[in-house]
């Protein structure tokens, strides 16, 4: 197992890309930290398979464009875990525009 020593945090790991690449890091018994605003249709399925794999997995209720809940999941984490080995920034939200014409409050 590749990532049996390491933790993962994806952001926006409910669904879609964050959902698979929480399950190809818990394949590879990866302890595994979803920070979302909705819990994965299939998190009873992700937590079986890493019991099977010998990692963990684990959902966080986070919105990410709330700084204090960011910090908050951050603190829960580190309170479990010695360090974050790996980041998936994988959430976000789509403001339409050609990148020039964006504004700094575009990307919060």
């Amino acid at each position: 197992m590749i990532f049996s020593d390491h933790t993962v945090v994806i952001t926006g790991g409910s669904r879609g890309i964050g959902e698979a690449t929480a399950i190809a890091f818990l394949e590879e018994g990866a302890r595994v930290y979803v920070l979302s605003r909705s819990q994965s249709s299939r998190a009873e399925e992700l937590a079986e398979l890493a019991r099977e794999r010998k990692g963990a997995y684990t959902w966080l209720p986070t919105d990410i464009s709330r700084s204090e809940d960011l910090e908050s999941s951050l603190d829960k984490i580190l309170e479990n875990e010695q360090k974050i080995d790996i980041l998936v920034n994988n959430a976000g939200i789509t403001r339409d525009g050609l990148l020039m014409r964006m504004k700094p409050d575009d990307w919060q």
